[in-house]
């Protein structure tokens, strides 16, 4: 099945020209194993609040995120919706679901305009077979990737509301850094997604943004967030 959007929206990127592989794991792909990968690929741009997969559909093909930024979200079981990742380029999204052969568990939803390439399953299998190695380091991405996102939910049924925030406003700015520059992170959040990102309903996280601006330790300009104290938000995130 493919992802959620029009496929006819095709961007001109090949694998072996791409210079963004070096930094992914195809950067120690040969040009034998990338013209597999790039032969039967194509890309596709998603807009801001699009879905590029949806949880519970079938996944068919790897989805490099090549430009842009993502949102991971899953529906618990009580129906509530939580952010439990962030991505940016050169991630995978989805790429557990797809080697291990279930439904996806998660949904990725485009944070702003987004450019991704698709390529076949079949194809990537057959550079696995043709690489162990490979394998080996998709499987160590998989380790990261579940640790990290364990590691989050854990601390968010541990910390206090400002421990849970200064963990997520770290997170974003881990994730996607600062605008040039600037003190702002290289994103802009509705403060649902804040609220989401840190576990806690809307309300709670509004008010503690607020706390945070009083207390001199972020600047709030309508969705963007600028941060003036690092080692405060390290600090509560540690107390927390």
């Amino acid at each position: 099945m493919y992802p959620v959007n029009d496929l006819s929206r095709n961007l001109p990127i090949t694998c072996m020209n791409c210079k963004k592989k070096e930094h992914s794991l195809f950067l120690e792909l040969n040009q034998e194993e990338l013209n597999i990968l790039n032969e039967k690929r194509f890309c596709i741009s998603y807009s801001e609040g699009e879905y590029i997969y949806k949880q519970g559909m079938k996944p068919d093909y790897l989805i490099c995120l090549n430009s842009g930024k993502a949102k991971i979200t899953k529906l618990t079981s009580s129906g509530k919706t939580q952010i439990i990742g962030l991505d940016k380029p050169v991630d995978f999204l989805g790429i557990y679901d797809l080697t291990s052969d279930t439904p996806y568990t998660t949904s990725a939803i485009a944070l702003q305009k987004t450019n991704v390439c698709l390529i076949p399953k079949a194809q990537l299998i057959k550079v696995i077979d043709h690489n162990p190695e490979f394998a080996k380091k998709i499987i160590s991405l998989f380790a990261q990737k579940i640790n990290e996102i364990n590691s989050r939910l854990i601390n968010h049924t541990q910390k206090n509301l400002r421990g849970r925030l200064a963990d997520t406003l770290l997170y974003i700015h881990e994730t996607f850094g600062f605008e040039k520059k600037s003190k702002f992170l290289d994103i802009q959040l509705k403060r649902s997604e804040i609220a989401e990102l840190s576990n806690m309903d809307v309300s709670n996280a509004s008010r503690t943004l607020s706390e945070f601006a009083a207390e001199g330790i972020i600047g709030l300009e309508g969705r963007k967030f600028e941060v003036f104290d690092i080692s405060k938000l390290n600090f509560i995130r540690n107390q927390g």
